[in-house]
């Protein structure tokens, strides 16, 4: 076919080196982007689990890249998975670190329509609810829409066009190196995972902490002490290392 063409599979793979078939033998391509939900599948923000496939994919997928997602129209959806009892608040704070993750790692984001919301759905079909009539009014994203999404879609969907913005204009997001700084490590330490894109004057640091309650970890980070940060997310980072 002429021109630029991408194919995408909805891959339901039992391990990543069935995954790693869905692209193809060298110089034979299939998929460009098969769907790894061997991290979409988690349904949990655990550090340990999550990174194990994330590991997975960076050694055993060759230089392809992974199509990172936490939503399909298979699955109930990401704000679904805590079950009642869970605050919005907290709902909402799972799903901006997810969202976070899939902007940030190495690989492509794919947003499951209403993502942006953080709409409600349980299992097929009600993960497939048309999207609300509200969806593109600012106004009507800041109010309440029980049932329907998670309390403050307007957040989420500001989260989202930051995150895509970054994504866009910040080549270390894009394509830049990946190196992990810290990861969880024993149940003594807080759920954090830190690591680093890209080098030099254009490197970011993205650190995710999924904490109950705030705590201090000290990350070797490999820069000048008093060397000056930008909180690109506004989400309360140290002004300087």
């Amino acid at each position: 076919f002429p021109g630029t063409r991408v194919l995408i599979g909805e891959t339901y793979m039992p391990n990543i080196e069935e995954l790693a078939k869905m692209y193809g033998p060298p110089g034979k391509p299939e998929f460009h982007l098969p769907m790894d939900t061997q991290v979409a599948l988690i349904n949990k923000l655990d550090v340990a689990t999550f990174r194990s496939k994330l590991v997975e994919a960076e050694t055993h997928l060759s230089a392809h890249v992974p199509l990172l997602l936490f939503d399909n129209h298979d699955n109930p959806r990401f704000a679904n998975v805590p079950g009642y009892g869970v605050a919005e608040d907290e709902i909402r704070r799972r799903e901006l670190l997810a969202l976070d993750l899939i902007f940030t790692l190495p690989g492509i984001p794919q947003l499951y329509y209403g993502d942006e919301l953080g709409m409600y759905g349980a299992g097929d079909p009600d993960n497939r609810r048309d999207l609300p009539p509200w969806a593109e009014d600012p106004a009507a994203r800041a109010a309440a829409h029980h049932g329907a999404a998670v309390a403050g879609s307007d957040l989420i969907f500001a989260r989202v066009q930051k995150l895509a913005a970054l994504r866009t204009t910040v080549p270390a997001l894009a394509d830049g190196e990946y190196h992990e700084l810290w990861r969880q490590n024993g149940a003594a330490n807080p759920n954090v995972y830190a690591f680093s894109r890209g080098h030099g004057a254009g490197e970011r640091i993205v650190v995710i902490a999924n904490g109950a309650a705030h705590s201090r970890v000290a990350i070797p980070v490999h820069l000048p002490g008093g060397t000056q940060l930008a909180d690109e997310l506004g989400d309360g980072a140290p002004p300087e290392v």
